[in-house]
């Protein structure tokens, strides 16, 4: 587990934020972010919790074995921060951290309402536009953060199913 004086300092964190950016972000999208987070939560025998906004609609929701009630009210509490922040929650409880502070001790906003941890990550699109949030939650912070950064960049990778030349010819 990270120390207050061993993580990653917010900067890192934003520099990354600007490498998620998608062409586009819809009901698709964020199923696809979500499903392909829950698939490997299961590859690895992780017990994790994965939700999927779109603005403030609950797109994609799993809990997988192992989690539990706890698991949503920190998703919860993740996307309030981020949401307040505009940035990733890991972000968000990192720059205080920099500043020599908490998040809590700075804001005054409660646990579990508002949960400072690391797993819940912007959607973002090219031209910059803020379009929902990936949430983890059920392992470290760093672990949930890193799951919901990997299920972005899997949809970088993915062919664009609205693009008629993404789709196989061969058949």
């Amino acid at each position: 587990m990270t120390s207050i004086h061993d993580h990653t300092p917010g900067p890192d964190l934003l520099a990354e934020e600007q490498t998620l950016r998608l062409d586009h972000v819809d009901e698709l999208t964020c199923h696809r972010i979500g499903a392909q987070i829950a698939e490997r939560g299961l590859r690895e025998g992780r017990s994790v919790a994965v939700a999927v906004y779109l603005g403030e609609w609950l797109v994609y929701k799993t809990m997988l074995p192992g989690t539990s009630l706890n698991n949503d009210i920190v998703i919860d509490g993740k996307r309030r921060v981020a949401g307040l922040e505009g940035h990733s929650s890991l972000w968000a409880r990192n720059r205080h951290l920099d500043a020599g502070t908490t998040f809590e001790e700075a804001t005054g906003l409660p646990l579990p309402a508002w949960a400072p941890f690391g797993g819940a990550v912007p959607l973002v699109t090219t031209q910059g536009a803020r379009q929902g949030w990936v949430i983890v939650s059920g392992m470290s912070q760093e672990d949930d953060h890193t799951f919901a950064v990997d299920g972005i960049r899997a949809a970088q990778e993915a062919p664009d199913p609205a693009d008629p030349s993404a789709v196989d010819q061969s058949r």
